[in-house]
């Protein structure tokens, strides 16, 4: 196996600690402040990280895509399951992946209903990059509403981790 398919696996533990990590989160939000409207907004980004990441799984497999990728009305209990069956179906993606399929071009139909290409590679990092963005948007909510933010910086899944050579 490459290394660059490690990095992506390893990318992919940290996605799950991560998920993990947001849904601790936002359950740490005081019962007083969890019908304020930050932390629906917390939750509705989650449940789109959630849905974004199944999504682009579907464009790299050629299999059915999500119903929805943005929400207005979504329940910590929403977020938990899509959590669990996204990380449970990029680790099965992760674990068949080879090195010639990261230099593949994915070919997709964008949200617009317009094709796409991109190398395979590129979409993974860009699944990791974008739930770092909204993670970091979680956390301002979590806080804004007495909860205690998780602590997402890669760095720190890093230095309990280390990669073996």
């Amino acid at each position: 196996m490459s290394g660059l398919v490690r990095r992506f696996q390893r990318l992919q533990a940290y996605e799950r600690e991560c998920g993990g990590a947001v849904l601790a989160s936002l359950d740490s939000v005081p019962d007083a402040h969890r019908g304020e409207p930050a932390i629906q907004k917390a939750l509705n980004l989650a449940a789109h990280v959630q849905a974004a990441r199944a999504e682009w799984l579907a464009r790299l497999t050629g299999s059915r895509g999500v119903d929805a990728l943005f929400f207005e009305r979504a329940e910590l209990g929403d977020v938990e399951r899509m959590t669990a069956e996204a990380d449970e179906k990029w680790e099965r993606f992760l674990d068949e992946l080879t090195e010639a399929e990261l230099d593949r071009l994915a070919r997709y139909t964008n949200m617009k209903g317009h094709p796409q290409e991109c190398l395979v590679a590129d979409i993974l990092t860009h699944v990791v990059n974008h739930a770092s963005y909204h993670r970091g948007q979680i956390a301002v909510l979590v806080a804004q509403a007495g909860g205690a933010p998780a602590v997402t910086d890669f760095i720190f899944y890093a230095y309990r981790e280390p990669e073996s050579p």
